[in-house]
């Protein structure tokens, strides 16, 4: 009967793939300084108690390492660039999801990003004309001014949030 390489019990009727040590040599060589020393492992005899160890262990590292690699994956997933050029740095740091449409402001004079969608809300900033924003929403309500009707569309600009009035802008 085989003993147990880990406890060194007489009675090691399981087998179980374990660390058996480091190679000596390269692929090229016949020797090794450290850099490219390999981690060799293999069968060993082991007993009952020993085997549930290391089947504990194996598990453990098992769902470590499947927690990580989906971790890493959203996290990539939820920070990648998106379509719209401009939205590298905004998509950070904003907790809205865009909508995947851009907009071009086509008022020479510019166009204002409102607090709410009303030609009555307050004025955040006024965004300059060619400018291109994330569209959040193109739910917004519709209101006639100057005589054109138009949706109003919640951006996204320069990490300000509000509303555009659609009359100026072109949806591309």
């Amino acid at each position: 009967m085989a003993t147990c390489y880990r406890c060194g019990t007489s009675n090691a009727n399981h087998r179980r793939t374990t660390y058996t040590g480091y190679s000596t040599g390269g692929w090229w060589s016949n020797r090794s300084y450290g850099s490219s020393s390999r981690r060799y492992y293999g069968v060993r005899s082991v007993c009952q108690k020993c085997a549930k160890t290391i089947d504990t262990w194996n598990r453990i590292k098992l769902i470590f390492f499947g927690s990580l690699i989906v971790i890493v994956f959203f996290y990539i997933s939820n920070h990648s660039a998106g379509s719209y050029k401009g939205s590298e740095s905004l998509r950070a740091t904003s907790p809205y999801q865009y909508s995947g449409q851009t907009a071009r402001v086509i008022s020479t004079k510019g166009l204002n990003l409102r607090d709410q969608p009303s030609s009555k809300g307050k004025i955040l900033q006024t965004i300059r004309h060619n400018e291109i924003v994330g569209i959040i929403d193109t739910n917004g309500y519709s209101e006639t001014i100057s005589g054109k009707t138009a949706n109003w569309y919640k951006i996204n600009y320069e990490g300000t949030v509000g509303w555009l009035w659609g009359g100026y802008l072109q949806i591309q």
